[in-house]
């Protein structure tokens, strides 16, 4: 009978040795899925800035292009139009101007009379970045235009084709 207790005795501790084991890997492997879960989040919102843009030609809009990504400098069609979307967790926005062939500007705050003028071709952009993500990220651009590609402009500064070309393709990077 003695025997029976000291078995059943060391086996209860096995048992409660092996919760034990079981229950520190648990808790070390949710650490270790969180850690790299959080890490994960931190490069999407930090690492690779996530807006998306496209222009519009008169034979309609372009793919969705990402910042940093390179677009098709092959094509040659005139750009009449550029559309943003900010799918970043940072509030703010990604203001711009165009510059028209008669060196008129559309103003930043896009308001009605601020629009971009349909089926207009366009021959230079400036834009910036608001609120947090302006915080967080440079954005640089250049335009792309009779198969040349102008410098890059960084915030608010320019970026024109030259003898008045007008642009076919627009890229985006942070720096």
């Amino acid at each position: 009978m003695d025997n029976k207790i000291t078995i059943r005795h060391k086996i209860k501790e096995k048992i409660k040795n092996n919760k034990k084991v079981f229950n520190i890997t648990l808790i070390a492997l949710s650490i270790l899925i969180l850690t790299v879960f959080s890490l994960l989040i931190y490069r999407n919102n930090n690492g690779n800035i996530n807006i998306l843009y496209r222009y519009q030609t008169i034979n309609g809009w372009s793919k969705w292009y990402k910042v940093n990504e390179k677009v098709d400098e092959k094509k040659e069609e005139f750009i009449v139009g550029i559309e943003f979307k900010n799918n970043t967790s940072l509030k703010g926005n990604i203001e711009y101007k165009v510059k028209y062939y008669d060196e008129t500007w559309t103003c930043l705050d896009k308001t009605e009379e601020c629009k971009i003028k349909a089926g207009y071709y366009i021959y230079g952009l400036t834009t910036k970045l608001s609120g947090d993500l302006a915080k967080k990220y440079n954005l640089c651009y250049r335009v792309i235009y009779d198969g040349k590609k102008s410098k890059w402009a960084c915030s608010g500064e320019e970026a024109l084709s030259k003898n008045n070309k007008a642009i076919t393709g627009i890229e985006f990077k942070t720096k």
